[in-house]
């Protein structure tokens, strides 16, 4: 079973899912707060890593077979209450990163 956690993303994904600038996300990796893996210049990071970031739990998502050009749909298997209280820890880890990037007022 292959799991979304598995889902990287790009420096400018994050930043753009997060509303940051790009170089707020690399300063998260340099300062040893986000993990990201590193392959020669490129920079990848971890859905989950993100997630653990943001102090969520990652979304109970799973695909029951891997996804490939060609094959048909991918089944999918979700626990929608364990979806929908990740959605609202999201909604809430995105708030609290907004107050946190905004500071004080």
């Amino acid at each position: 079973m292959l799991s979304l956690e598995w889902e990287f993303l790009t420096v400018a994904e994050v930043a753009e899912e997060l509303h940051v600038n790009q170089q707020t996300v690399r300063n998260w990796i340099d300062e040893g707060k986000l993990t990201a893996l590193r392959i020669g210049r490129r920079v990848r990071i971890q859905r989950s890593a993100l997630a653990t970031y943001l102090g969520i739990d990652p979304p109970a998502v799973t695909l029951t077979r891997p996804v490939s050009l060609g094959a048909p749909a991918a089944d999918v298997s979700f626990d929608s209450q364990a979806v929908a209280a990740a959605l609202d820890q999201l909604a809430a880890g995105f708030a609290a990163l907004a107050a946190a990037v905004r500071g004080p007022s």
